[in-house]
């Protein structure tokens, strides 16, 4: 080391050869990434259900305690939006306008959710319903919901999502 051999090119080059065999057997053991994989995929599996995946969109209004509002006047204000939606206003346009939670700026699209991932009031109406479909005005945990289904998707076999899970 003091003759600055390790400098070398020809050591530098050997030593970076060495390391990338020693990563490949560690980081490419196939076996071990196939025994993760289809571990993660039945745990995905078991958390989703034979019931799948919505693509749901929520909106929800919550009571202006500051205004001495109650969960019946905040139910009051989502059956008028519920009109509106009823009359073929966007679900989205009115998500954006009227919903109080985090999802509004997004005309309240939450992605896709499976049932396991809902508490079960909302969750039986959410599964209850059919793509393109909306809900009636609900009260879960004080809050006034109107839910919409935009599509349902099932999660497949491990080897139709062997490219995602991999990734």
């Amino acid at each position: 080391i003091d003759e600055g051999l390790d400098q070398t090119e020809s050591f530098l080059s050997e030593y970076q050869m060495c390391r990338e065999m020693q990563a490949e057997d560690f980081v490419m053991d196939k076996d071990f990434l196939d025994q993760v994989a289809r571990s993660s995929f039945e745990q995905s599996e078991a958390a989703i259900g034979e019931q799948g995946l919505v693509h749901l969109y929520v909106m929800s209004i919550q009571p202006d305690y500051n205004a001495d509002e109650d969960a019946e006047q905040s139910f009051e204000k989502m059956q008028s939006v519920y009109d509106r939606l009823k009359a073929g206003e966007s679900f989205q346009s009115l998500a954006r306008q009227y919903s109080t939670d985090d999802l509004a700026p997004n005309g309240g699209e939450a992605g896709w959710i499976s049932r396991s991932q809902l508490p079960e009031d909302v969750a039986q109406i959410v599964f209850s319903l059919h793509d393109g479909e909306f809900s009636q005005p609900f009260i879960s945990e004080g809050i006034s919901f109107i839910v919409m289904v935009d599509k349902h998707r099932k999660l497949g076999t491990f080897e139709e999502n062997m490219h995602d899970i991999y990734e």
